[in-house]
């Protein structure tokens, strides 16, 4: 069974740049839903703290200086 597995590695400072999957979709476009919604989530808990979140089309968010950092990957799986 073919299925997308959605998954993140926080890039920024002092972070040990283990990918985790963060979700499973049956289709590309439910991958890249997933992704939106997961910086979504960043963009709105950093806001709180004051920093801003910029998100770019290769699936890649960080803050200006690059202090806070994520890169999403999606790859097709085989279950």
């Amino acid at each position: 069974m073919k299925k997308f597995a959605v998954m993140v590695t926080d890039l920024s400072d002092g972070s040990d740049c283990k990918a985790k999957i963060i979700a499973i979709v049956n289709s590309n476009k439910n991958a890249m839903e997933a992704a939106e919604n997961y910086f979504q989530s960043i963009i709105k808990e950093y806001a709180e703290m004051g920093i801003t979140i910029n998100v770019d089309d290769w699936l890649h968010a960080a803050d200006e200086y690059g202090e806070y950092a994520w890169q999403v990957s999606i790859q097709e799986i085989e279950l």
